[in-house]
């Protein structure tokens, strides 16, 4: 399997939800399962896994969002409606800018909840927004019918997967989250408050680091940058 891409379910309320998961990832070759304050995994979740309940077992269980991403550095985010603040991606545009990344990347699909999806601070915390394109007279489907056309598209683009062996590794949410908290040092050491926009700044910085594709290379070299001037503070 070309790609190594894991499943987040972020708060699922419906265990059946859960077993239906885990079947359409197995039909694809997939087994990492992630489930953010999930509901607890009942008799029914486990009888809709049907043969796929050894990724219940092995699914990793996490009290909040940031956990389940952090070793990821490519996140896509999963909606069926349009945010003024994020282009959306077709699932075929998704794969394309996943195989560019090449396959040594950890790779996170995010699904939201069933009710009302994954809120805007998720969604800014990913790379990409991929909406799924349905008809207008029903434009909803169930999350399992939306975790297993997400995944198909992912496994259909193996045969055409073209590792180049020489791809950048990208740092993951973790390492990125990390430089946004070491800037955040300096501007509180600096002061530096800009006009208008002294509260949401430190946000907007965060948000920039979330999203931008910084290799771990690349990361690496702001992390000396902002450890030094952090440095000449102490002296």
């Amino acid at each position: 399997m070309p790609f190594d891409l894991a499943i987040v379910l972020v708060e699922p309320h419906h265990p059946g939800n859960i077993g239906s998961v885990a079947r359409a990832m197995k039909n694809f070759g997939f087994s990492d399962l992630r489930l953010v304050n999930s509901c607890e995994l009942t008799e029914e979740t486990f009888v809709l896994a049907h043969r796929s309940t050894e990724i219940l077992n092995s699914a990793k269980h996490y009290s909040n969002f940031e956990e389940a991403i952090s070793d990821c550095s490519l996140v896509f985010a999963t909606s069926n409606k349009e945010r003024s603040s994020t282009k959306s991606l077709l699932p075929q545009k998704a794969v394309e800018i996943a195989k560019e990344k090449g396959s040594q990347e950890k790779i996170a699909v995010v699904f939201g909840r069933e009710d009302k999806g994954l809120l805007n601070s998720e969604i800014e915390k990913a790379n990409y927004l991929v909406k799924i394109p349905m008809a207008e007279i029903y434009p909803a489907i169930n999350l399992s019918q939306a975790v297993l056309l997400l995944a198909y598209e992912f496994f259909s683009s193996e045969n055409e997967f073209v590792d180049l062996g020489k791809s950048p590794k990208f740092a993951s949410f973790e390492m990125k989250n990390h430089l946004s908290l070491k800037a955040n040092e300096i501007i509180d050491k600096i002061d530096f408050k800009p006009p208008k926009m002294e509260e949401k700044f430190k946000d907007s910085l965060a948000k920039t680091f979330a999203r931008l594709p910084v290799t771990e290379k690349e990361a690496g070299i702001f992390q000396m940058l902002f450890t030094n001037i952090l440095n000449e503070f102490e002296e």
